[in-house]
């Protein structure tokens, strides 16, 4: 009896097994630019030809497509330690940062517009209905975003996600009791340093679908 179970038990391991190997799928190039393309992110192209953006094989299935970026390492820290921060943006958002050259983000709108110190966090913002890519944005060293707006300043974060900042007008900018107008959002600064390279900005991860 135990000898029956054991191998029914064994079969199906081997069918849950072959329908995630299943679920893979390998691209050509040629695939992975229509699919840019397809959904207007033509400005991706380039990285992947270049080979920044590759395939990840092992999660694209035929009905979604995912790339990382190349030798991507991922961090989830608390914002008090953290040297990057993600953005999980819809395509719409990722094309306006593409348009900008990564030099400013999409700020001065009624919205929160958050960036996290992880990585994680910001991923579970991209799903089958709302696909798009996660930003990384790199600053100088470990805790320095948090000092410049925390720690020099009275800023905030929202204790999710390892402690997010709100870049939007609906933002982080009402806790900040040091910066006078014009400052209207953290997103204007924010940008600002984007602009002068202070801020390093990339594209690590695109969800689409085929």
């Amino acid at each position: 009896m135990v000898r029956k179970y054991l191998v029914i038990f064994l079969l199906v391991l081997m069918i849950l097994f072959s329908a995630e190997s299943a679920s893979a799928e390998n691209m050509s190039k040629a695939e992975i630019i229509k699919t840019l393309e397809k959904n207007q992110l033509t400005g991706l192209v380039e990285l992947v030809n270049k080979g920044a953006l590759v395939l990840d094989e092992k999660n694209t299935t035929n009905k979604q497509m995912k790339l990382t970026r190349n030798g991507l390492v991922t961090h989830d820290e608390w914002a008090e330690n953290a040297r990057y921060w993600y953005r999980g943006m819809q395509i719409q958002e990722a094309q306006a940062l593409i348009r900008n050259n990564y030099t400013t983000l999409d700020w001065n709108q009624n919205t929160f517009l958050g960036i996290a110190p992880e990585f994680s966090y910001s991923q579970q913002y991209l799903t089958a209905k709302n696909p798009g890519v996660i930003v990384e944005f790199g600053t100088d060293s470990n805790g320095w975003l948090y000092g410049k707006w925390s720690k020099d300043n009275t800023c905030k974060t929202k204790a999710e996600g390892g402690g997010t900042y709100g870049l939007g007008l609906t933002g982080t900018i009402a806790s900040c009791k040091k910066f006078n107008p014009p400052v209207q959002a953290l997103g204007s600064i924010f940008s600002d340093w984007m602009r002068s390279f202070v801020v390093t900005t990339r594209i690590v991860w695109v969800l689409l679908p085929r």
